[in-house]
Formats: structure tokens, C-alpha cells, sequence
């Protein structure tokens, strides 16, 4: 069976199925195939989209969801894929609409065994509808009669339509007026048979702009690139694909053994390539041909094969009716250039270019993810590059015509392959005169003068201390924390060679701050305490106060907030007797953050405000970003949550500007927290989602870590119970994966309540006892707080009232001190619940004492909106169960334990309450009109109630 690299559409599935080697993409075809089967019998459907640049495999794995839809017998009964080509063309949006029902009413007509029992009627009337689509020219009454058409044919069939659509970007994203794309949206949105699974190479702007019509529309699912290790699996499993498959000629099979035999020595020369051409799988399957179909022995053949097969791809990406003519001058100018160049630079190596106009041409390619950002945090210089590495050797080779400009491309790519120790003995056996000796000659000569990155497995000729920061620097602004974490253990071990410097110290602090980011805490605060003793040994002030700032920053993640405040106030005061501004702003931004778990909150926001004013004085977007974000949290817990959405549009807009994925990703995950409180659930799964991709495409493990642990409480929501826990395990094992303590010790109290749900009261409790001893761990007195309320909950649940309500009383009070608004109200109304739900098992002076037990509860969390409807509920059972007189007895107790100024909303329960008691006449003419309907609404309550008791 043949491999199609450009078509996986036509190739078997099964083959597809064995070529897959990333586990996270199985999952991603079990995760979209069960939001297939979740939207069966809806009213209206969360619509997909895949994202990913050519050959990162939406093709493939679009086809594998489609396949196991159709051999699923539930799912084949009540779903019906329609698959338009990747090609298709539309000039208008409803002409989407019109493809499908011409793709539906083509697939009906298949064979007979294949076709749902009405396809013949379905394929008739679809036939007179179309005939009268394309002669509507009013696009609005075109969308609504197409949407029609394709809801009726889904429900005559019985079955819900899965439109399968690639290239949306170019669908909709390039053709017709705001308005009809609105209408589009709106029939999509409302439809009831229509599911849309869609594909596109990046996000576009009717999807990514906050004004545009399907901003927020889809679920998104990013496809990034295959790890390195993956790809070579990838080369592996065709070969042993290839091997398996008859009929394969006699010289084919010969070379399949050769690369089968010689695999394990072939494999680091393929990582070489990968370093160039990045892990899309299209690119895996290509250099299987190559090294099956090429002799080894012809280098200069072979590169130049691999890079001309490159030639479609990079045509496609950069399609000139795609990507405007202004910003393919500034892209072709990164790709002659040697390396990353300023703003300024780009400018001035163009004609007529100016500053201002080449950065937004920078952030359009950015936005195409055509170019990315090139920055050292030691350093305000702002650089750019090419985002793909091979575009600057393949734009060389397609550009050079001489024979010496084709060998300084081919040398380039083969110097990133072998190690100079192998061109040299390769170049021994060649004749001097010979166009693979010259090539060979140059890409020696690449080496020595360290151009390109050679990776540092392979390289005999080890480059610089420096220029292993530069390149971990490199690695980190890319959001490959792994790979700048070793490249700055391979700088520290080469600056220290030559003895104690002040690179040393430095390069000490860069590897605190990126192990810390991969979980090694131990590594982290060990390069800290290096650093600073080499800092301390050279007099070095500025590396003594960074090295004590990463110290702080470990011990902060270690919950040992009491030492890592000493590490930030110790920085503090050397960075302002040198004036390292910056420095000193992100060590008080490190302070802020400790004051907030402490439930310091207006400390917090000092620390904020002051921090803020330095990053605005050294012109530091990225710092200021920082501030405002987390000012947003601090505004969060205070339940001021407007505000904090402010605060995370401003941090996301500053993020944008600085094209920092990872700090939007930020922003768009507490977003979800925010909306999922303001019961949005859809926004907040739309915000999740989005903060997701982006946390894929840097490879966070702790933000995606955060993103799963945020779904958690919308499936519970929904009903969604097993999802939840296999959701909770996930993000658990991420935490854990990090070092993250704080993120697993919250994953296992949100355990505890699933179990609580499904009354699994013994596991509910230890699950509130596992994560305990983690949030003391941590110094999360909010954390302790929440397992305080878990168990408490439990005794409820047990018939413990007394146990139950203490501890629910103290876990209000503590929330209440910690700062935290929305759990502090939360977990009050649970108090008053449970006591609500005892009532009818309780005698009036029993109340009464329970009354006064949960008083410290009601007085903290008395101005909360779901604490007030709990105190609200429970006056109804004391009339209901006690009757009015009784119920009357116990008001002034409960009065009694709210502020003042608090307990106006009581006031209308308790002139019901008289009037019931005939203690008052039923008008009520000196009380607000307000006050008069909310009384009239409880006496209406209480006369249907017919309590027992007069």
C-alpha cells in the first residue's frame, strides 16, 4: 500500500491508524470522537476546529475521527459524515452551506447497503433545492434556505450531519462581508443537524479578532509539532509499514533491509535533519523517502532532493494571494539574513521601510506564525527570525543559480547533520576536484565559524559558553523550556571551565529560573545557591541580587513563603543601590505574589502598584503585563470580577503586542475561572480552550496542568462525573510531572468533592486528608480552608450536624481572612444549608444553638449573594417545619449574627413572617414598592406550602 504524504485522505485507515506515534494525538481522536457522540439529540452543538500548519496532520487525523465514527455501529446509526475536499472554493459564505449539501446529496447516491433507508427522498429533494439556492441572490435568504435544506435532511435521515471541512481559513476567512458571515454563524449556531468539524493552518481573523463573527465560536484543538523522538518513531514505524507490504520490487526491498540493518547508526543524522525541518509529520514521511529512496554516499544530491521536494509546501505556506507582498519583503529579508535581526535592521535592508511600518508587518507574520521572537531577559533588544529554520536554507537553494551559492546552502544543512569529525573523514575519500569535496570543504568551514546551531549531541567542535546562553535563551523565548534548560547546563559547564565569572553567576541564575520552570526544583534552588556564591566570591552585586531573587522564586513554589519574602527583601535593596530597575520590579512583583497567598491582598496590591511604576519606567510591556495580570487575581479573590476582567483584557492586550503566547494563555485561563463564576459556561470553555492551544504551542505542562484542572468544575456542571475524575487524574499526573504541589494538592481536594457528589463519603475523606498536609506544605491556608469545608460536608452528609457545622463555620471565617470573596461566600451558603436541611430533624432551643454555633459564619459571609439565598431557603423550612410562631422566635438570632448593614434583605421574610402571625396588617403602605412584591411573593410561597403548624 502506498503512503500518500500529500493525500492521507485516500490512504487506508488502518495504515493511519499504525503510522500514528504520538500518544497525545491518539487522544486527541478519542477526545473528538466522544464530543461527537456528547452532541447527539442536542438542540445545539459546540462546533471544532483543528489547528495546525501544513503537514502537522489535520488530514490524517480528521480521517481517523471519520473512520471510527462509521465502523462505531451506535455511532454510524445516528451520525452521517460529510467530507468536503480539501480544495473546495467558495467566493461567498452561504457557498460553504452549498458544498456540503452538494457533498450530501453525492454521498447518498453510494451503494445501496451504505444508504439510510429515506436517502432516496433526501437526495430528490436536495436536488430541487439546490437548483433554487443558486438562483437566490440575496446571501441572507440564501444562508437561511441552505441551513434549512441541511436541517431537514438530518432530521428525514434521522441522523445528526458531521461537516467535516479543511482549509476553513480559506472558506470563510477570506470571502464575503462582515454581515453574511454573522448570518452564517447565526445558522450554524442554531442549527439543530449540522456539527462542524473544521481544520485550518493557523488562526484567522473571523476567528481570532474579539469583534469578529466567530470569535469564540469553536473549541479549538492544536496539532503542533512531533517531538524528536517521535519523529524518528515515525521513520521507524513506515519502515516497518514498508517492510510488511507485498509485492514490494526486489532493489525497493534491498534498500528497506540496508536502512532496517543500519537504523540505530542512521538515527542521530536524522536528528540533524529534524533540527532543521522541525516535527511536522509530513516532513518525517519525507525524509523515510529519502533515506530509503537516496544513496547515502551522494550528500549533495540527497540535500538538494530534500530540499526541492520542500518546494510545495513552502510555495503553499507563502502564496502570495495569501500573504501580502510587504510581508513576504520582510520575511525573504530574515530568510538571506544569518540570523535574527532588529526591527530597525529589517527596516533599513528594505527600501522605503520605516520602523513603524515593519512592526506591524512583523506582528501580521507572527500572527501567521511565519516569524517568531528572538529575546535574552538580560536584554531589551527585541530580534526576529524565521520561524522555520529549513525557510532560510530552501529560500537560498531556490534563489542561488551559481554552483558556489548552492553549495553554501546545501553546506549549511550539512554541517547541522554530521559532525565535523565525519565531513573530515568523508572528505579524505573524495578527490579534491569533485563538487562533493568543495561541499564538503564548506560545510567544515560552517563549523568552524559555528554557523548554523549545530545540536550539541552531535558537535565535536563544543561552541562557547556564550553562545550556549545565547542559543538556551533562544530555546526559552521559543517556550522549549526542556531544551533551554539543557543547553544552559552545557553553558554552565563550559563557562566553568575557565573558573568563577561574572557569566558564570549569571548563567547560574538563567538555569535556577529554567529548571524551576521544568519542575526540578531541587536543580533550581541548587544553581541559585551556586550562583550566588560565585556572585559573592566576584563582588558581583547584580548576579548576588538575581541569584537571591531565583532563590526566592523556588522557595516560593516550595510554600516556604516566610523565606522566600527574606530572599525578595534581601534582593531588594542591592538592586536599588546599583539601579537595576527591571530587576528590582520583578523582585517586587515576586513579593506581591507570596503576599497573595498569605491572603495579604492589599499588600498585594502595593507591591503591584509600586512594581507597575518601575516596569512603566524602564518601557518594560512584558513586566507591566505581568502587574496587571496579576493584579486581576488579587481582584479575582476579592470578588470584584469586572475588574479582574479588565485587568486580564489590558494583560493580554500588552502580552499580544509582545506576541508572549504564554502570558495570553494566562490571561485566557483565569478568564474561564472569572466566567465559569459568572455561570458563562460556554465563554469559559471557549477561553479555556483557547488558552490551551497556546499552552501546546509553548510547552507549558504546568498551564496545560491548569487548563485541565479549570474544565473540572464545568463537567461537574454538565453531569459530566466520570470526565471530571478522568480529567482531575490527568491534570494530577501533569502536577506531579512539574513538581507543582500546589496543583496536585488542588486536584485532590476537587476529588474529594466528586466523591462527596457521588456519596463515596469514606473516599471523600481521604481524599480531603491527602491534599491537607500538601496546602500546609505549601502555606495555602485558602487550600486548607477548602478541605476544612470538604470534610465538613461529609459529617453533613453523615447526619454529623454539629461536627459538620463546625467545621464549615471555621472554614467561612478562614476563607474570610485569607481575602478569598467567592469561596468565603460559597462555603457559607453550604453552612446554612446544612443546617437548612437538618431543620425538620431539629427542636426550636436545638436551632437555636446551632444558630449561635454557625454566627462567626454568617457575620463573614453575610454580604454574599449565594449566602444571603441560603439564609433566604432556610427561614422557609423553620416556617415550613417549626410553623410561624417558632420560626418568628428564632429571627432575632439570626439578625443578630449579621452586620447591620447587612441584614436589610432579611426584611421582607420577616414581615411575611408577621403577617402570617397576624402580628401585622398585609399592607404595607410606609415600605418601598420592592420591598411590598417581594413580601407578596413569600406569602403566595407560604399559602401553597400549607405548613402544618398554625
Amino acid at each position: 500500500m502506498t503512503v500518500l504524504v500529500y493525500t492521507p485522505s485516500h490512504v487506508n485507515p488502518a495504515a493511519l491508524d499504525e503510522l500514528t506515534v504520538s500518544e497525545e494525538r491518539r487522544g486527541l481522536v478519542d477526545k473528538l470522537v466522544a464530543a461527537v457522540r456528547d452532541e447527539i439529540g442536542r438542540r445545539s452543538h459546540q462546533h471544532h476546529i483543528l489547528v495546525g500548519p501544513r503537514g502537522s496532520g489535520k488530514t490524517h487525523t480528521l480521517s481517523l475521527v471519520v473512520d471510527r465514527i462509521r465502523k462505531d455501529p451506535a455511532l454510524a446509526a445516528t451520525v452521517l459524515p460529510v467530507v468536503l475536499a480539501e480544495e473546495e472554493v467558495v467566493r461567498q459564505p452561504v457557498d460553504l452551506l452549498i458544498r456540503l449539501l452538494e457533498r450530501l446529496r453525492q454521498d447518498l447516491g453510494q451503494a445501496e447497503g451504505e444508504k439510510p433507508a429515506s436517502a432516496g427522498e433526501v437526495a430528490a429533494r436536495l436536488a430541487g433545492g439546490l437548483a433554487q439556492l443558486r438562483a437566490e441572490r440575496e446571501h441572507g435568504r440564501a444562508i437561511e434556505l441552505a441551513a434549512g435544506a441541511l436541517d431537514h435532511a438530518a432530521a428525514t435521515l434521522g441522523r445528526l450531519l458531521l461537516a467535516v471541512v479543511e482549509n476553513l481559513d480559506a472558506l470563510i476567512g477570506l470571502g464575503g462581508e462582515a454581515e453574511q458571515l454573522w448570518e452564517l454563524r447565526k445558522s450554524l449556531q442554531h442549527g439543530k443537524g449540522l456539527l462542524l468539524l473544521a481544520a485550518a493552518p493557523s488562526l484567522f481573523g473571523s476567528v481570532v479578532d474579539v469583534e469578529a463573527p466567530f470569535h469564540g465560536f469553536f473549541r479549538q484543538h492544536a496539532l503542533g509539532e512531533l517531538l524528536p523522538t517521535e519523529m524518528i518513531a515515525l521513520v521507524a514505524k513506515r519502515l516497518d509499514f514498508e517492510l510488511a507490504q507485498p509485492g514490494t520490487d526486489t532493489q525497493r526491498q534491498r534498500r528497506l533491509l540496508t536502512l532496517k540493518a543500519s537504523f540505530d547508526q542512521q538515527a542521530p543524522k536524522l536528528r540533524g535533519l529534524i533540527a532543521y525541518t522541525g516535527g511536522l509529520p509530513r516532513f518525517g514521511h519525507l525524509l523515510f523517502d529519502l533515506a530509503v529512496e537516496s544513496d547515502a554516499s551522494q550528500m549533495a544530491a540527497l540535500m538538494a532532493r530534500f530540499l526541492d521536494e520542500q518546494t510545495p509546501f513552502f510555495q503553499s505556506r507563502l502564496d502570495p494571494r495569501m500573504v501580502p507582498g510587504a510581508e513576504l519583503e520582510v520575511l525573504y529579508t530574515l530568510a538571506r539574513a544569518s540570523g535574527p535581526l532588529t526591527t530597525r535592521q529589517i527596516a533599513e535592508a528594505q527600501r522605503g521601510g520605516t520602523v513603524n511600518a515593519t512592526a506591524v508587518l512583523l506582528k501580521r507574520l507572527r500572527e501567521r506564525e511565519l516569524v517568531r521572537e528572538s529575546r535574552s531577559e538580560d536584554s531589551r533588544e527585541v530580534r526576529f527570525d524565521v520561524a522555520e529554520p529549513l525557510l532560510r536554507v530552501w529560500r537560498r537553494f531556490r534563489a542561488g543559480r551559481s554552483e558556489q551559492e548552492q553549495i553554501l546552502s546545501l553546506a549549511e544543512f550539512v554541517a547541522a547533520m554530521f559532525a565535523p569529525v565525519d565531513l573530515r573523514a568523508e572528505r579524505a575519500r573524495l578527490p579534491a576536484s569533485s563538487f562533493s569535496a568543495r561541499l564538503l570543504d564548506q560545510a567544515i568551514a560552517v563549523h568552524k565559524d559555528s554557523r548554523p546551531v549545530v545540536s550539541s549531541s552531535l558537535a565535536v567542535d563544543a561552541p562557547t559558553g556564550e553562545e550556549l546562553s545565547r542559543q538556551a535563551e533562544e530555546a526559552f523565548m521559543h517556550g522549549s523550556l526542556p531544551k533551554a534548560c539543557e543547553l544552559m547546563t552545557a553553558a554552565v559547564a563550559r563557562l566553568a571551565e575557565s573558573g568563577p565569572s561574572e557569566a558564570l553567576a549569571k548563567a547560574y541564575s538563567r538555569l535556577s529560573h529554567f529548571s524551576l520552570g521544568v519542575g526540578d526544583l531541587d536543580g533550581a534552588l541548587a544553581a541559585a545557591d551556586q550562583g550566588l556564591a560565585f556572585a559573592a566570591r566576584l563582588g558581583f552585586d547584580l548576579g548576588r541580587a538575581e541569584c537571591m531573587r531565583r532563590r526566592g522564586d523556588v522557595l516560593f513554589r516550595l510554600g516556604k513563603n516566610d523565606d522566600a519574602l527574606a530572599a525578595y527583601e534581601q534582593a531588594e535593596p542591592i538592586l536599588l543601590k546599583i539601579g537595576h530597575d527591571l530587576a528590582r520590579a520583578n523582585c517586587i512583583c515576586g513579593r506581591g505574589d507570596v503576599l497573595f497567598r498569605l491572603g495579604r491582598n492589599d499588600g498585594a496590591l502595593a507591591a503591584y502598584d509600586q512594581a507597575e511604576s518601575l516596569f512603566l519606567k524602564v518601557k518594560d510591556d512584558l513586566g507591566l503585563a505581568n502587574c496587571t495580570h496579576r493584579r486581576g487575581e488579587v481582584l479575582f479573590q476579592l470578588g470584584r470580577n469586572d475588574d479582574a476582567l479588565a485587568a486580564y483584557s489590558q494583560a493580554e492586550s500588552l502580552y499580544c503586542k509582545g506576541g508572549f503566547d504564554q502570558g495570553c494563555a494566562n490571561c485566557l485561563l483565569t478568564r474561564g475561572e472569572v466566567l465559569f463564576v459568572l455561570g458563562r459556561n460556554d465563554d469559559a470553555l471557549a477561553a479555556l480552550d483557547q488558552a490551551e492551544h497556546l499552552y501546546q504551542k509553548v510547552r507549558d505542562a504546568l498551564g496545560h496542568a491548569n487548563c485541565l484542572r479549570g474544565r473540572v468544575d464545568i463537567l461537574l456542571q454538565l453531569g459530566r462525573i466520570d470526565d471530571a475524575l478522568t480529567t482531575l487524574d490527568q491534570a494530577e499526573s501533569r502536577y506531579r510531572e512539574v513538581g507543582d504541589d500546589v496543583g496536585r494538592a488542588g486536584c485532590i481536594a476537587r476529588r474529594g468533592g466528586v466523591f462527596l457528589v457521588l456519596g463515596r463519603n469514606d473516599d471523600a475523606i481521604a481524599a480531603y486528608n491527602q491534599a491537607e498536609p500538601l496546602f500546609r506544605k505549601v502555606g495555602s491556608a485558602l487550600g486548607r480552608a477548602n478541605c476544612v469545608a470538604g470534610k465538613g460536608r461529609v459529617l453533613l452528609a453523615r447526619g454529623e450536624v454539629e461536627g459538620g457545622l463546625s467545621l464549615l463555620a471555621a472554614a467561612t471565617v478562614e476563607s474570610k481572612r485569607v481575602g478569598h470573596a467567592y469561596n468565603t461566600d460559597l462555603i457559607g451558603a453550604w453552612t446554612v444549608d446544612g443546617l437548612a436541611k437538618a431543620v425538620p430533624s431539629l427542636v426550636p432551643a436545638k436551632l437555636r444553638e446551632h444558630l449561635a454555633q454557625i454566627a462567626p459564619a454568617l457575620s463573614a459571609a453575610a454580604d454574599g449573594p449565594q449566602t444571603q439565598n441560603a439564609l433566604l431557603g432556610m427561614v422557609r423550612a423553620l416556617l415550613q417545619h417549626l410553623g410561624v410562631e417558632d420560626a418568628l422566635d428564632l429571627f432575632p438570632a439570626i439578625e443578630s449574627a449579621l452586620p447591620a448593614e447587612r441584614s436589610a434583605f432579611l426584611r421582607p421574610a420577616r414581615l411575611a413572617a408577621e403577617i402570617l402571625a397576624k402580628r401585622r396588617p398585609h399592607e404595607l403602605p410606609d415600605e418601598p414598592e420592592e420591598v411590598r412584591r417581594t413580601v407578596r411573593e413569600f406569602l403566595d410561597w407560604a399559602t401553597a406550602q400549607r405548613p402544618t403548624t398554625p
